[in-house]
């Protein structure tokens, strides 16, 4: 469908890529994740051929229609959003117009005429032709997705350009999934998208017939929907298959294997040269000396890889500690232009909580984040900060508030209160800045290394009551770890608007969730909140089923299905993991057996009998290919 056949990319004298060969394949599920900066949406735009590379191409199948959301830059829409989105369908659009142009025209034609007949024609024609391509369905499609992306209703004839930019991308994105392309680049999709709206998002790709190759740092999103990981790191493009938890633990085994061969070619390497040096000034075996010179020389020189930059982990100052009710919420109310936000919201937040603020875009998140840091004022209502509480308020858009002619060291230091500069430096370090990168101006820093260094002034100081809102929106995945890492560690009092499920999973133990102007409040994680919301959903149904024979019938025999299917693919599941486990076993073995016969092979007596020099080197081949067959087995069962 496409390949890219030795791609290699420079920008000046820096490389960003070297000798990329890939392939996307029909219905292809990818995430092409990496750091940030290191060329992910680069190497989109140069299958979109917006960037021509250094040296290779680009390959792909006649006709493939291409479509791309990126990350910024979208055009601003001037029609209303129902009328945009439908530009999607241009072939519709251009039969419908042809279709008003012949009704025009006939009203005015003689009926016995050859013109009116031949326009007759065309117009059952290009009726034909309205049908095939569902014109009639068009608009109902177009309101289904837009309705899946978060927009109401009354939304539809309402102007793109009374919008933000976050909602004019989800109409973009909605334009994409109408045209229905051969292929879906997409860039950061979920980043403008609340937690409801991505989850109909990842329904909608799991069962969209082209290929989609996603740029992401969601794992969950990445989890639901992806069959392959195509990992950017140190210039070159690896593969893996599965979903993510399948990928770490495939470069964990890779790299263990790879330190493994590393030591056995070294400590072979180590055997020749203390056979070269003890006799190399000997006549009697000036040959065999030579011989082992040419072994040295032709061996394929193995390098271990580089180290992943890792953060330091440093365990950020504690907050003096606050009052037992660190918030109190009463009858909160809230409205803009006498359109109501919220309404009576009351709760409580006591010291130690970690809790997320979830809901759709506009359902007022980031408003009542404001009015409890104080930067924004209530209609009515009470706002309660507790005992010795001292709040810290993490914006969106915080990154901004940078002072951009300081550089790295200089903005960190204006924040600190009594740090001395090594402690600063360990700060730094634990936000991935060290060495050279601290004295990097604050203006040339990407949006991902402005968000770390926000994140290292936030948590530099003890404040004992954090405000996030959306603190993993444009962060790489090894940024939010270190973040995730320095909250969990925190013991003061947390409330996180985002809808990053997998950072608010491994984070909070309280779920609010704003609805309808309401507030209600969930015990637990995510994943509990995410099961007693299906509950509920299951408990609606089930009081509808109750009330009609019929359906309770249906929702029986409904169950039942689902429950047969349920025993069979868990009947599979274990098929498998009784095969893998035999299979790592057997690696295990044939690893150990390969070993054994490389060290005969290292042993220079070999090499004086030709008979059982070629039986080993036979046994060996088998044993490697044996083991490759092994591998291919695993990844397919994995």
């Amino acid at each position: 469908m496409l390949h890219l056949i030795d791609i290699s990319l420079y920008f000046g004298s820096r490389l960003l890529f070297e000798n990329i060969h890939w392939h996307v394949r029909p219905k292809d599920r990818i995430a092409l994740i990496g750091a940030n900066g290191i060329g992910k949406s680069t190497l989109l735009k140069i299958i979109l051929g917006r960037i021509t590379p250094t040296t290779g191409r680009v390959v792909h199948a006649k006709n493939l229609t291409i479509g791309y959301l990126p990350q910024e830059g979208l055009p601003e829409f001037e029609k209303s959003v129902i009328e945009e989105s439908m530009s999607a369908f241009r072939d519709i659009q251009a039969v419908q117009m042809r279709l008003n142009e012949i009704e025009d025209k006939i009203k005015i034609l003689p009926h016995d005429s050859e013109a009116y007949q031949r326009l007759l024609q065309e117009y059952g024609e290009c009726h034909h032709r309205f049908e095939q391509l569902e014109g009639f369905s068009a608009r109902s499609r177009a309101e289904k997705v837009l309705i899946g992306l978060g927009f109401r209703t009354e939304d539809f004839e309402r102007p793109c350009s009374q919008f933000s930019g976050g909602w004019q991308m989800r109409v973009s994105l909605a334009k994409l999934l109408l045209q229905k392309p051969d292929l879906l680049l997409l860039d950061e999709p979920t980043n403008h998208l609340d937690i409801e709206s991505i989850v109909w998002f990842e329904d909608y790709l799991k069962s969209y017939e082209g290929s989609v190759v996603t740029v992401s740092h969601d794992r969950y999103f990445i989890d639901h929907i992806c069959n392959r990981i195509s990992e950017l790191d140190h210039q070159r493009l690896t593969d893996y298959s599965g979903d993510y938890e399948a990928y770490e633990e495939a470069k964990a085994l890779a790299e263990e294997q790879l330190i493994a061969e590393y030591e056995r070619q070294q400590d072979e390497r180590r055997r020749i040269q203390v056979f070269i040096d003890r006799f190399r000034y000997k006549a009697t075996k000036a040959r065999q000396v030579q011989s082992r010179v040419k072994m040295l020389e032709k061996m394929e020189q193995l390098n271990l890889p580089e180290d992943e930059r890792k953060a330091v982990h440093f365990r950020f100052p504690q907050p003096p500690p606050s009052g037992r009710v660190v918030l109190e919420v009463e009858d909160l109310t809230k409205s803009y232009d006498g359109i109501p936000v919220f309404e009576k919201l009351n709760f409580i937040l006591e010291r130690g909580d970690k809790a997320a603020l979830v809901g759709v875009n506009g359902a007022g998140k980031s408003t009542l984040l404001r009015l409890l840091s104080g930067e924004d004022t209530p209609d009515r209502g009470a706002i309660k900060i507790g005992y010795n509480v001292m709040l810290e308020y993490f914006a969106q858009q915080q990154a901004e508030k940078l002072n951009i002619a300081n550089t790295v060291f200089e903005e960190i230091t204006a924040a600190a209160r009594d740090h001395t500069p090594l402690l600063l430096r360990t700060i730094l370090g634990a936000f991935l800045f060290s060495g050279d990168d601290i004295q990097k101006p604050v203006k040339i820093l990407s949006g991902g290394e402005k968000s770390r260094l926000a994140f290292a002034k936030m948590l530099l100081n003890p404040t004992n009551f954090i405000l996030l809102d959306e603190p993993t929106n444009h962060i790489d995945a090894q940024t939010r770890d270190i973040l995730q890492s320095a909250l969990q560690d925190y013991e003061g009092t947390l409330l996180i608007a985002s809808h990053d499920r997998y950072f608010l999973d491994n984070l909070v133990t309280k779920v609010l969730e704003l609805k309808n102007g309401r507030m209600k409040i969930y015990l637990g994680n995510y994943t509990d909140y995410y099961n007693k919301k299906i509950n509920e959903a299951s408990e609606v149904m089930q009081e509808a089923q109750n009330s009609s024979p019929n359906k309770k019938s249906e929702a029986r025999e409904q169950w039942q299905k689902e429950r047969e299917q349920n025993r069979r693919e868990a009947a599979e599941q274990r098929r498998r993991e009784r095969r893998i486990a035999e299979i790592e076993k057997l690696i295990h073995e044939q690893e150990q057996l390969k070993s054994s016969l490389e060290h005969q092979l290292a042993d220079p007596l070999l090499y004086k009998d030709a008979d059982r020099i070629k039986a080993v080197q036979e046994q060996y081949r088998r044993t490697v290919a044996a083991i490759d067959d092994l591998y291919i087995e695993w990844e397919e069962l994995s």
